[in-house]
């Protein structure tokens, strides 16, 4: 059941978001992350961290949202996992993107 409850909390977090309401979007990602942190669930942790600094780029803090992206990078650079490759790879590949690139956010 947990693993639901982080992802409907980063789902609602990214509708609100989509609604211009992102300090309750954040207070949602933030819930969703501290739920796949306790689960050890590293792929969807890092995913809150790309909606977060989503927020906090459109929001202009690209220093934050930058950390943000670092992050999410260095926790999927921990995935060892032989299932979890394909993941690793295909959210690395989109992370490192934003980092480089401004325009693909």
């Amino acid at each position: 059941m947990q693993p639901l409850v982080a992802m409907a909390f980063t789902n609602l977090g990214v509708a609100l978001f989509r609604l211009g309401r992102a300090a309750e979007a954040l207070q949602c990602f933030m819930v969703g992350r501290d739920t796949f942190r306790a689960l050890r669930h590293i792929p969807g942790e890092a995913h809150v961290l790309d909606c977060v600094a989503k927020l906090q780029a459109d929001a202009g803090r690209t220093s934050a949202a930058n950390q943000l992206w670092a992050q999410a990078v260095a926790l999927y650079d921990g995935v060892s996992a032989d299932h979890l490759q394909e993941m690793k790879q295909a959210g690395l590949e989109d992370l490192r993107g934003k980092l480089a690139a401004p325009e693909a956010r």
